[in-house]
């Protein structure tokens, strides 16, 4: 029943004036006890909240210095995490072998980026704002052998298509045409489809909710564009969009005990649990609880 999978917690510190980060790899089975006596029960049989403290550091992490000083920091499997900072550069630390391995820089840094882990060797990035960068917006970070190259097992950037409602001249990487995306709507939602009533706050574009559907499936939802979909196994997106916006705020995660997404509705911001395996083109999720 408990995910075995470790919690890291980041924490924020100040080290020799710099913006530093500590790193707390946490067994979620710690979180629970099974007694006679509930956890955190009074004698009277009223309930208290338990106190927690984390366990000491297993990294500590310190941010560029000059400004900003700001890092991000992803899942990579089960035991990993990217960390990287506001010029791009990137490093993973690995629980198991309480290492760090250096990753190759960014070749377009990326702000409070979206991420899609998936399997112990990949993992997607995307910018929360694709229109400020179309030609790099969404990359896979990867563990394998590059193309044409006769190595070792390495981890390397690989660039991705941009999502459909951005035009598709914009995907060359010789191309400098950062122009404004107001002129592209046709791209978006044909004007004969059903309507969301769902008003997402953002620029055009811009990603509101995102989650990952089964062990291939990205979906991200966008501000005034739809919600779009990216299959990682054949590494394409699909043509045309569905017909609804995601309804939580931010990233959900997929709990599989309950077999259902949770994240931040974003209706009332409140946390809620949604049904998203039985969505589908005209059939938005279902909210199953809050």
């Amino acid at each position: 029943m408990m995910n075995r999978r470790l919690v890291h917690l980041i924490a924020r510190a100040t080290i020799g004036g710099r913006q530093a980060y500590t790193l707390h790899p946490i067994d979620p089975s710690t979180f629970f006890h099974d007694r006679t006596k509930p956890s955190g029960a009074d004698d009277d049989g009223t309930t208290s909240m338990e106190e927690f403290q984390p366990p000491p550091p297993a990294m500590t992490f310190l941010g560029p210095d000059t400004e900003p000083q700001d890092m991000d920091f992803m899942p990579v499997g089960e035991k990993g995490v990217l960390a990287v900072d506001c010029e791009g550069s990137a490093a993973l630390y690995s629980a198991s072998s309480q290492t760090l391995s250096t990753i190759p820089t960014l070749r377009a840094p990326k702000v409070e980026p979206a991420f899609f882990p998936v399997g112990d060797s990949r993992l997607y990035v995307m910018d929360r704002k694709p229109r400020r960068d179309p030609r790099r917006c969404f990359v896979a970070l990867i563990r394998g052998r590059e193309s044409g190259l006769r190595c070792r097992m390495e981890w390397h950037w690989r660039s991705l298509p941009p999502p459909p409602y951005l035009a598709p001249t914009r995907w060359n990487d010789d191309d400098d045409d950062y122009s404004d995306l107001d002129d592209d709507r046709q791209a978006m939602v044909d004007d004969d489809g059903p309507k969301s009533s769902m008003v997402v706050e953002g620029e055009l574009g811009d990603i509101a909710g995102h989650t990952m559907v089964g062990d291939s499936k990205i979906w991200i939802s966008t501000a005034r564009a739809g919600t779009y979909t990216f299959d990682t196994g054949s590494g394409a997106w699909a043509p045309r969009p569905l017909y609804w916006m995601l309804p939580f705020r931010g990233r959900a995660e997929f709990v599989p005990e309950h077999g259902l997404w949770f994240g931040f509705s974003s209706l009332n911001n409140k946390l809620c649990a949604f049904d998203l395996a039985a969505a589908s083109e005209t059939r938005p999720p279902v909210l199953r609880g809050q």
